[in-house]
């Protein structure tokens, strides 16, 4: 209890810190201190970020005073794409390797893939209502099209969302049927999905940094060979922060945890609307989740 509580004490410092722009700033609880240099302000949401980059826990005023030292132990960080993060992550901790966390990277993918079945899905739409109109004009009853599990293809579209997350050994009877209908109807999302699948197979199955760069690069060959936009675009990305990539195989860390912790923060948070009092919003924060 006493340690979170800390932490927590820690983080508000942060805050502090960094709104103020200035260090070092003392949390003033149990003798921990914290210094973070001047960058530029993010607001409220730096509480989160300041959780994904992660924090040094001072136990003493020794420490405090010797913050580059402590500092300089740190020797790895996981963090997202983010260029602000990156600086924030090298200015603080400038002998720690940073790791690219996997789930920020197949996210990107994943995101690419909805954005494929987002777009045929207005196409539909848009062809649907020339269609209506046309029935209109007629004097026509306009009735689409339904495929063999019910769905229109409108239907199909909006209903495949949450499949595509999936692997297909986790799809439920009825995706299963949905999932074979849309890859039929649209080879397009067939294909990206799949090199999603591939992509999060290079991160569960490979444990050498250097096994898991040339599956990575033969991956990244078949993405340009593809050739669609929105998966080069993110194929390019991918690139841009490669090492820090690879870096995931050396000890394999992730902050999923930090991630999901901070959910329960933010959620704890929109309950109440906001937050007047952060040193008692931090105590309950203790108490709840200690």
């Amino acid at each position: 209890m006493q340690t979170l509580y800390q932490t927590f004490r820690v983080v508000l410092a942060l805050i502090q810190s960094h709104e103020a722009n200035h260090a070092p700033q003392d949390a003033g609880a149990e003798g921990v201190g914290v210094a973070l240099p001047a960058t530029r302000q993010h607001g409220q949401g730096f509480f989160v970020e300041v959780c994904a980059v992660g924090f040094v826990l001072l136990e003493s005023r020794a420490d405090a005073d010797d913050l580059p030292r402590v500092r300089n132990q740190v020797k790895e960080i996981t963090l997202d794409m983010a260029g602000s993060m990156q600086k924030i992550a090298k200015t603080c901790f400038p002998r720690a390797m940073q790791v690219i966390d996997r789930f920020h990277v197949q996210k990107l993918v994943y995101e690419a893939v909805q954005e494929l079945r987002i777009t045929y899905r207005w196409q539909v739409i848009k062809e649907e209502n020339k269609a209506m109109k046309a029935a209109k004009e007629k004097g026509e009853v306009y009735k689409a099209e339904e495929l063999e599990n019910g769905d229109t293809l409108r239907q199909l579209l909006a209903r495949s969302r949450y499949l595509l997350f999936k692997s297909p050994d986790k799809w439920t009877k009825s995706q299963k049927i949905r999932a074979e209908l849309l890859f039929k109807q649209f080879e397009d999302i067939k294909h990206v999905y799949y090199y999603s699948l591939e992509l999060g197979k290079i991160f569960s199955t490979n444990y050498d940094k250097d096994v898991a760069r040339a599956k990575l690069a033969l991956w990244y060959n078949k993405i340009e060979e593809y050739g669609y936009d929105t998966f080069t675009t993110v194929a390019n990305s991918i690139e841009n922060h490669y090492e820090r990539i690879l870096n995931f195989f050396v000890n394999r860390s992730t902050n999923a945890a930090a991630e999901a912790f901070n959910a329960k923060i933010k959620a704890f948070r929109a309950s109440f609307r906001g937050v007047v009092d952060m040193s008692f919003f931090l105590f309950r924060l203790a108490k709840v989740y200690a």
